[in-house]
């Protein structure tokens, strides 16, 4: 993924994408796929060194029915995890269509030295 770097995007680019296929939700997943008629959204961590980032749990209304549903909105936020032993990072992210909403919460881990952050990339189809 270092050679894709023009491909970084916002996870707030999936508005008003009609879904096609969405992949690999489930905890302890470290990339979700999001296809769209268009593009192809993967979320991942760029892993570096000393860090663990991962989907660490999720809820979803109908998930089989968020195909072919219309983005509405797509939300990121993020926060401290004060549980972590050294630092760590919750990202959030919210995704409402016209058939659901779907909702993913990330965990990112490391020594306070490393990245913990989810990466977003955008690709054509």
């Amino acid at each position: 993924m270092y050679g894709d770097y023009d491909k970084r995007s916002s996870f707030k680019e999936l508005k008003g994408h009609v879904i096609v296929k969405i992949d690999g939700v489930h905890e302890g997943s470290g990339e979700v796929l999001i296809v769209t008629e268009t593009h192809k959204f993967k979320m991942f961590h760029d892993q570096d060194c000393c860090e663990c980032v991962d989907l660490h749990d999720y809820e979803y209304s109908l998930h089989d029915d968020l195909i072919t549903a219309t983005v509405l909105e797509a939300e990121e936020s993020t926060s401290n995890c004060e549980e972590a032993s050294e630092s760590g990072t919750w990202t959030f992210y919210k995704l409402k269509t016209t058939k659901g909403e779907l909702w993913m919460r990330w965990l990112g881990t490391s020594n306070g030295y490393y990245s913990e952050g989810v990466s977003v990339y955008k690709y054509d189809l």
